[in-house]
């Protein structure tokens, strides 16, 4: 997910456009990039893919580095995550 800027001039609006508009709905965009990592990661778990193919496709350094915001965003290791029923 791409930083502000770049993200900005994607959806069309200007950079202080953007955080404007975040700071109306009291959001942050590193708030909003890590709820669409989370959901995306939480898909991807629940489909099988494997955890070092989602760090890498978010842009994760590496699989633990994906391990340890996953678990701050959910309270529980990404492996388990996946066995926990639906």
């Amino acid at each position: 997910i791409a930083a502000p800027p770049r993200r900005a001039v994607a959806i069309g609006m200007s950079v202080a456009s953007l955080r404007r508009r975040l700071a109306e709905e009291g959001l942050q965009f590193r708030e909003v990039r890590a709820a669409l990592l989370n959901s995306i990661a939480q898909s991807a778990l629940k489909d099988g893919a494997a955890i070092g193919d989602v760090a890498e496709s978010l842009g994760f350094s590496d699989g633990r580095s994906f391990a340890r915001a996953f678990r701050q965003w959910n309270g529980v290791a990404p492996g388990d995550y996946r066995r926990k029923p639906a």
